[in-house]
């Protein structure tokens, strides 16, 4: 009798170690997941038959030395808007160094609006996917720098000015002029359209001047809108504004509306860009 107690305690003891080892475990799994983040998928909010072009740019480690590359083909558009819906990414984040290798992806679409992906990469499957028009920043294993020179051989690649980049839309400011957009604390709509306040700073260290509509040239979802300014002249120091008011249906009621501000002085030229959706 005493022999049957002692193997049916040893048997409890031995179960009981297993399900401490299961539950050790299964926690220990549920950390790694924490730490290494839930798996996400881009969900594109446009149809790829709504895509007439995809710009790519890229550049290593400099924005000056950025190339740009435009794809029009249907099947190599296809082929960048599965790959990107395809990919599995992590909800956290690579750290981040500097010389990272930046490969940038611009889908126009027939709308008007645009969406763009930034890929930077910082080293062998280590690198970050974000998106100011998605609104996320992920953590990827993918090499999506790759499609820059395999995506299509026929592709021509041509320098572009580090404006133009995707993500450059707050970079305000360069040798002479410092500028950028205030914006109401209610925001930029209103009932009657689109308005904020357009500032240029001469941060130089002589006087620029502007001849009249140079000031403040405006492209409003890839269209020019007419926008008037007198001829100025700014000392160093001195900062010029102006309210900027465009009605519906110009501006769009509903979606996004793509900003592109330039101001020009004899070789100087400083662009903002910003998009607002409604």
């Amino acid at each position: 009798m005493k022999r049957k107690v002692t193997i049916i305690k040893y048997k409890k003891e031995n179960e009981m170690k297993k399900i401490t080892a299961l539950i050790f475990a299964l926690i220990l799994t549920l950390g790694l997941v924490g730490c290494n983040g839930k798996t996400v998928n881009i969900d594109f909010p446009f149809e790829v038959e709504d895509v007439e072009s995809v710009e790519m740019y890229h550049y290593d480690g400099v924005p000056a030395s950025a190339e740009k590359k435009v794809v029009v083909a249907e099947s190599d558009i296809k082929t960048l808007y599965d790959m990107f819906k395809g990919l599995s990414l992590k909800d956290k984040t690579a750290e981040e160094t500097a010389g990272a290798d930046v490969t940038s992806f611009r889908f126009n679409l027939s709308d008007g609006t645009s969406y763009d992906l930034i890929y930077a990469c910082y080293g062998a499957k280590n690198g970050n996917l974000k998106s100011e028009s998605g609104d996320f920043e992920y953590f990827t294993s993918a090499d999506i720098g790759s499609y820059w020179n395999n995506l299509n051989n026929e592709l021509e690649a041509t320098p572009v000015n580090e404006s133009e980049l995707p993500g450059e839309e707050s970079t305000s400011q360069n040798d002479t002029l410092q500028i950028g957009i205030r914006k109401a604390t209610a925001g930029v709509y209103d009932e009657e359209g689109l308005k904020f306040t357009w500032s240029v700073e001469n941060i130089g260290d002589y006087s620029v001047s502007f001849d009249k509509n140079m000031i403040a040239q405006i492209v409003l979802n890839g269209e020019d809108y007419a926008f008037e300014t007198e001829a100025v002249t700014l000392e160093p120091g001195e900062a010029y504004s102006v309210d900027i008011s465009i009605p519906y249906p110009v501006a769009r009621q509903n979606g996004t509306n793509n900003v592109k501000i330039t101001a020009t002085t004899g070789d100087t030229t400083a662009t903002y860009k910003e998009s607002f959706t409604h």
